[in-house]
């Protein structure tokens, strides 16, 4: 029990230092008008990203290659056996998990569904760091936490 409570204050810890670093001190805002447009077209971009996420997962276990007339079959022996596939997999199935079920509150501007994609952040920037794409993590990390914390204010 006192893991699980050290993880919530350590995340709820870098929640608020994020919101200080990329709201209250960052050099300049997103415009509100961009932020209305960002937060009405949210679910619809998650739902992209969590195709895709499937796609991914699908294409590490070999599947998408099984099915294409032209692609080199190696099938679920090769994707499961490499253990960097196997991460990536797991990593792109708990990113889809986490997007889809975010979905339906982000068309409702609920808090939760914010938090699940805060959470799927961290995960694709541990992602980022297992698989030593440091400009992705710093790029993408920074990029995808400055917007989330923008539209944060939307969502109760």
């Amino acid at each position: 029990m006192a893991k699980n409570t050290d993880v919530k204050s350590a995340l709820g810890q870098l929640e608020d230092t994020l919101e200080t670093y990329l709201v209250d001190r960052a050099p300049f805002s997103i415009p509100s008008e961009w932020k209305d447009l960002i937060v009405k077209f949210l679910p619809w971009i998650v739902i992209v990203g969590t195709l895709v996420a499937i796609q991914g997962a699908l294409s590490y276990l070999g599947l998408n290659s099984m099915v294409s007339q032209f692609g080199y079959g190696p099938g679920l022996r090769y994707g499961l056996m490499n253990p960097g596939n196997s991460i990536q997999i797991l990593i792109l199935g708990l990113t889809a998990v986490l997007e889809a079920l975010s979905i339906q509150g982000l068309f409702r501007k609920q808090k939760r569904s914010w938090r699940l994609l805060y959470y799927v952040g961290l995960v694709n920037a541990v992602r980022s760091l297992l698989i030593f794409d440091v400009i992705g993590f710093a790029i993408g990390s920074l990029l995808t936490f400055y917007v989330l914390f923008q539209i944060k204010e939307y969502y109760s």
